[in-house]
């Protein structure tokens, strides 16, 4: 029975190889989902400062609607300012 059990073990192994390769292949990221760097994060500002929408900025960034949601709401003040700023040097 365990010789058995362990060539079971092994096919399974190489049919479990052969789809993450071709999953791979086919351009499919494996792993947990991306999470966002400090350019990421600058682009989400620049976009949605231009009023993009967040589905179009997940898009582009290519993180989830959810999570472009999130760091607007953790930067709006970061927007704001650099609105105010563009503001201030039209003005001037």
């Amino acid at each position: 029975m365990d010789i058995y059990n362990g060539m079971r073990s092994e096919e399974h192994s190489k049919i479990v190889r052969q789809g993450l390769k071709r999953l791979t292949d086919r351009g499919i990221e494996l792993g947990p989902p991306k999470k966002a760097t400090p350019i990421d994060v600058d682009m989400i500002i620049k976009l949605r400062r231009q009023g993009k929408p967040y589905a179009y900025i997940a898009n582009n960034v290519g993180l989830s609607v959810g999570l472009v949601h999130k760091l607007v709401k953790i930067f709006h003040n970061q927007i704001i300012l650099r609105h105010n700023y563009l503001l201030i040097d039209l003005i001037y």
